[in-house]
C-alpha cells in the first residue's frame, strides 16, 4: 500500500533543475518523506536515525564519505520536532516545538543549539566538494554511463569538471546538465547504447519516439505493464532506489517485455494501422524517392529506434526481409517507376508494424 502526496510531486518537479541546496532543504520536511523515513516520529525525547543517515548516505556524501555515526546522532536530534499525522504520508506537515530536542549539537565539527536549517547549512558549508562529487558522479552514470569506475579516463575528469561548475554555482543543477549535455563526451560511441531500459523507458520511449496516439487506458496499461517487471512508480523496493541497468534483465523480465511490448503494439495497430504508414515515412526523404525503397525506410526505421543499429550487415539483412514481408520481390522493381510505395502500398503499415515488432525483440531494443 503507497499513496503520493501533492507537496511531494511538487518539491521534485520544482527543483528537478533548480538549486541542490534548496531541494535539500524542502524534501526532507515533505509529508511522504516524513512518513517514508520515520520523520515524523523523530523527537527530541526519543531521536530517529533514519533520515539523518540517509541524509548523507544516499541524498547528499555518499556512504561513509566524511561523517560520522556521531554526526548521525546529532543531525537526528537537530531535525526533530516535524510532525505529519497522516498514516499515508499526505497530511499537513507541522513543527511541534515541544518534540524538538533545544539542547547544543555538534554537526560536522560545527557546535550550536542547531535546528533544520542549521543542519541544511552546515552540511553545504562545510562538505561542499564531497556534495559536489557525489552528486555529479549520479548525474553521470544516470546520462552518460552506469559505471563510471569502468569508463574511468574520461568520466573521473568529465566528472570532476561538473563538480567545480556545481560548487562555482551555488548548487544550481542547470549549468552541470547543460554542461554535460552541450560536452563533446556526451556524444562519445562510448556514452550510446550503454545503458539498459528500465521498464519505463522501454514502454514510454517508443511511445514517445513513435508519436502513436494514445489515451488514458494506454498509460494505465504502460504503467501496470512497468509495475509488473518491478517498477512501480514512487514505490522503489528500499530506500537506495532502483537499481537500474542489469538489475531490469533476467528470463523472466526479458520474457515479460517481449510480450507486453508485442501486445502494446498490437493494441496500437488496431486502433489506428495508418499511424504506422506515417511514422515510417516521417523518417525518410519522400521527395528523393526514398518511399520506393524498402531497404532505405527499413534502415532509417531501425537506426532512429535502435541507438547504435544492429549489429552487422547480417543483422540489418534480417530485419529488411522482415519489412518486405510478403510482398512480392517484382513490386519493388521497375527501374524510375516501382510499384510498391510505403505512401500507397496498402501492406505499407503492416510491414511497418513488422519491422517494429521484430526490433522490440533485438537485445539493441533493451538499450538507450
Amino acid at each position: 500500500m503507497y499513496s503520493i502526496s501533492y507537496s511531494y510531486v511538487n518539491c521534485l518537479q520544482r527543483n528537478s533543475l533548480g538549486n541542490f541546496k534548496t531541494f535539500t532543504s524542502e524534501i526532507g520536511i515533505t509529508d511522504a518523506m516524513l512518513y517514508y523515513l520515520d520523520g515524523v516520529y523523530n523527537n527530541g525525547h526519543n531521536p530517529n536515525e533514519n533520515y539523518a543517515r540517509e541524509l548523507y548516505e544516499l541524498f547528499t556524501l555518499g556512504e561513509g564519505n566524511n561523517y560520522t555515526e556521531e554526526d548521525i546522532v546529532e543531525t537526528a536530534r537537530a531535525l526533530s520536532g516535524y510532525v505529519e499525522r497522516g498514516e499515508l504520508g499526505c497530511e499537513q506537515v507541522t513543527f511541534d516545538p515541544e518534540k524538538h530536542d533545544t539542547d547544543s549539537k555538534t554537526i560536522l565539527g560545527q557546535t550550536g543549539n542547531w535546528g533544520y536549517d542549521d543542519v541544511i547549512n552546515i552540511l553545504f558549508e562545510q562538505r561542499p566538494a564531497e556534495i559536489a562529487g557525489f552528486i555529479c558522479k549520479k548525474l553521470y552514470e544516470f546520462f552518460v554511463h552506469p559505471d563510471s569506475n569502468d569508463n574511468a579516463g574520461n568520466a573521473q575528469v568529465i566528472i570532476s569538471g561538473m563538480a567545480d561548475t556545481f560548487i562555482a554555482n551555488d548548487f544550481e543543477i542547470a549549468p552541470v546538465l547543460s554542461q554535460l549535455f552541450k560536452s563533446q563526451h556526451f556524444f562519445d560511441d562510448e556514452a550510446i547504447g550503454v545503458i539498459i531500459k528500465s521498464p519505463y523507458d522501454f514502454y514510454f520511449n517508443i511511445l514517445k519516439e513513435s508519436s502513436f496516439s494514445y489515451d488514458d487506458t494506454v498509460l494505465a496499461s504502460l504503467i501496470n505493464y512497468s509495475g509488473l517487471l518491478s517498477q512501480r512508480m514512487f514505490d522503489p523496493f528500499d530506500v537506495a532506489g532502483w537499481q537500474r541497468n542489469r538489475s531490469w534483465i533476467n528470463t523472466n523480465f526479458m520474457i515479460g517485455r517481449w510480450l507486453t511490448i508485442e501486445t502494446i503494439m498490437e493494441e496500437f495497430f488496431n486502433s489506428d494501422d495508418e499511424q504506422f504508414r506515417a511514422f515510417g515515412l516521417s523518417l525518410v526523404s519522400v521527395n528523393e524517392g526514398n518511399a520506393s525503397n524498402p531497404d532505405v525506410i527499413a534502415r532509417a526505421i531501425i537506426d532512429f529506434i535502435l541507438p547504435k543499429g544492429l549489429l552487422n550487415d547480417s543483422e540489418y539483412n534480417k530485419a529488411y526481409v522482415i519489412f518486405r514481408s510478403d510482398v512480392q520481390e517484382q513490386y519493388y522493381e521497375g527501374g524510375s517507376t516501382p510499384s510498391w510505395s510505403l505512401q500507397t502500398s496498402m501492406e505499407g503499415p503492416t510491414q511497418v508494424y513488422l519491422l517494429l515488432q521484430y526490433l522490440a525483440r533485438q537485445p539493441e531494443f533493451q538499450l538507450k
